[in-house]
């Protein structure tokens, strides 16, 4: 199996005389864990204030508490969520589904009280985008790791993701009006 995956070969699907085992990754997966494992370091965050998927944490998109909800990156203080992402491994080129990845980052940002929020894509190159929403003071940014780059600048991408969502943290871009 290691020299298939080494030499950037396959099995066929043929009748045949080899015997073979599949291994397959969920690159969502994957890709999720590397941004949220990449970014706690950078951060320099406990796994109890920054957990994957907000494991450990309520959050819930309606007052009765039916719709709960998990954002891929949540970063706490307290009991208070100071920072919501949500982590896509998606080709932005292909795959036209922006409008549905933002509506459910604005759920998590009503959820936790926020009012600005990061959507963080696999794209092929490092994007920086920023959208202000229509009736509100709600701050999405858009940004694409750029995993075509060298490992080194992947890193620095990573670097500037953290950095942006410190500043998102710390830029006092959460409602004053919490319940």
């Amino acid at each position: 199996m290691a020299k298939v995956v080494l030499q950037n070969t396959s099995f066929d699907t043929q009748v045949g005389q080899v015997r073979s085992s599949a291994f397959l990754l969920n690159m969502n997966e994957v890709f999720e864990k590397f941004v949220w494992t990449a970014m706690r370091e950078v951060l320099k965050v406990r796994l109890h204030d920054f957990p994957l998927n907000a494991q450990g944490r309520s959050l819930h998109l309606d007052v009765d508490h039916r719709l709960s909800i998990k954002p891929d990156l949540a970063w706490w203080k307290g009991s208070h969520c100071i920072f919501a992402g949500d982590i896509k491994y998606k080709d932005l080129d292909a795959e036209p589904a922006r409008e549905r990845d933002m509506s459910q980052l604005v759920a998590y940002m009503s959820s936790t009280n926020l009012k600005a929020g990061l959507l963080v894509y696999a794209s092929k190159d490092a994007i920086h985008e920023r959208y202000r929403l229509r009736h509100s003071d709600a701050d999405v940014r858009v940004m694409g790791l750029g995993l075509d780059q060298e490992p080194d600048q992947v890193l620095r991408n990573i670097q500037d993701l953290a950095n942006t969502a410190s500043e998102l943290a710390d830029s006092g871009l959460m409602c004053l009006d919490a319940p």
